[in-house]
């Protein structure tokens, strides 16, 4: 209004006295003087609500209690969900620690009636044929879960475990600072017989390493700068944890048992791959990894990963490629042809990442597991 009513002769003046080409310039001016200090002050607000604050709220998300972060991006996302399956604001009753959950399972009976084809299924309900599987054919698995969040993963096996009388250890990786929540996560859910919380940055090498925080990002607390594929992200915190080749772990605790590992290290994903070339020889039955072709082409290509993977185990892809996402089994092939053009379509889906299945060769009949998550695709 200034700008366009004032008088001409005025405006001269204030020309002539302040040096500019007109008063509207120096509105102007302002104007972007105070938009650039209310911009950084929204971001210090916002760096203050999240990295001292933590405001935390109690959510029960398909069926388990989860301490929360509220100012995490992930907690508006679980709100997409709608009750009762994600309830926030949670007060929990005597229901929510009933045990009645367990020993209630069939094994085999499940193994056949369990579904993989329903619309709505669930990312973590897509495991639970495989530790089926491993227990019909008898064998005693460790499960490492390598990212573990406020313990998403983590929490839904351990309960799946007990309702089939299962008592294999999760050992559970997490060196954000979600971890403290994440250990208050795995006693109010009555699971720490089965589930050790460990906050150490698996990776290629054993000495402490440095994890970068995002704003509003708990779930991506990273070694990498995950900033180079998403620069909108804000770097909140940086802290020391230690680092560890998953190699060195399972030596140094002395593990025996055959491992099924699960990968969702934050753009570290190679890394983690790296420290467990031991292992991978021999002891693991079953892999699942995220996986990002854009991260991975910094270290190696993607489809070379398949290959190498490909030389002991099977490769499936667990969820589909398009803009209605669902959690499902496909087989991605066996020839680096096929791996070329399933990166190419990872890259073009609207995620641009997805999760693989690697099941070793000699698994105990892999052909009828096979025929179970493919159907009659197999």
């Amino acid at each position: 209004m200034i700008k366009r009513f004032l008088p001409s002769k005025l405006k001269n003046k204030l020309k002539e006295a302040l040096g500019i080409t007109g008063l509207h310039d120096r509105i102007n001016s302002l104007e972007h003087t105070l938009s650039t200090y209310q911009k950084a002050l929204n971001q210090l607000h916002s760096l203050y609500n999240y990295s001292v604050l933590k405001e935390v709220d109690l959510v029960r998300y398909y069926g388990s209690l989860y301490f929360w972060y509220t100012r995490d991006i992930s907690y508006q996302w679980i709100s997409l969900s709608p009750e009762p399956l994600v309830i926030k604001n949670y007060k929990p009753t005597a229901a929510d620690f009933s045990q009645d959950y367990i020993n209630t399972g069939n094994l085999e009976q499940d193994y056949y009636a369990l579904e993989l084809d329903k619309p709505h299924l669930h990312e973590q309900e897509l495991k639970h044929i495989l530790f089926l599987h491993l227990w019909l054919n008898e064998i005693d698995f460790v499960f490492i879960d390598i990212g573990a969040n406020y313990g998403n993963t983590a929490i839904p096996a351990a309960k799946f475990f007990k309702k089939y009388g299962q008592h294999n250890p999760i050992i559970s990786f997490e060196p954000g600072f979600v971890y403290e929540l994440f250990k208050h996560n795995v006693k109010i859910n009555q699971l720490s017989d089965i589930i050790q919380p460990e906050k150490i940055a698996l990776g290629n090498q054993n000495r402490p390493i440095v994890i970068k925080s995002m704003l509003e990002h708990s779930e991506s607390n990273s070694t990498q700068e995950l900033r180079q594929f998403y620069p909108d992200l804000q770097l909140a915190s940086c802290h020391l944890v230690d680092g560890m080749t998953l190699d060195n772990y399972v030596e140094k605790h002395q593990i025996r048992s055959p491992l099924l590992v699960k990968i969702d290290a934050e753009g570290s994903d190679f890394q983690v791959l790296q420290g467990m070339n031991k292992l991978l020889n021999y002891d693991v039955v079953m892999l699942i990894l995220e996986y990002d072709p854009k991260d991975l082409k910094n270290f190696m290509p993607g489809e070379e990963v398949l290959d190498k993977l490909s030389k002991d185990y099977k490769l499936f892809n667990m969820r589909t490629l398009d803009q209605n996402v669902q959690w499902k089994f496909s087989f991605i092939g066996e020839e680096m042809d096929s791996f070329i053009t399933f990166s190419q379509n990872v890259m073009e889906s609207p995620s641009g990442w997805t999760d693989i299945l690697a099941v070793r060769k000699d698994l105990p009949n892999l052909d009828k597991l096979m025929e179970r998550i493919l159907g009659s695709a197999s």
